[in-house]
């Protein structure tokens, strides 16, 4: 369970759902870290942002359904801006 922690936060930070494996857990006694394929990771919603006026230029995203998450920011994040009033995001 600890691990599937590590991979929720990971994705609320905006990060790959990745987690940590220490050394003295595993099996080969070296700390590991595993990255999950977007296929692992059915509980993701897809979202779009774009700047107002701008549209035609959304990009989509990935959002983890059903935890905490600042979309609006992810969104800005994707569009390479600064949050702010002119950028919209919605669900696809």
């Amino acid at each position: 369970m600890a691990w599937a922690k590590q991979v929720e936060f990971q994705l609320g930070e905006g990060n790959a759902p990745s987690f940590e494996i220490k050394s003295w857990e595993s099996t080969s006694g070296h700390t590991e870290e595993h990255t999950l394929s977007d296929d692992a990771c059915d509980y993701s919603e897809v979202w779009e942002a774009w700047v107002d006026g701008e549209k035609e230029n959304a990009v989509q995203f990935l959002v983890p359904e059903g935890s905490f998450f600042d979309v609006a920011q992810k969104g800005a994040d994707e569009l390479g801006v600064d949050l702010s009033e002119s950028v919209n995001v919605q669900r696809v």
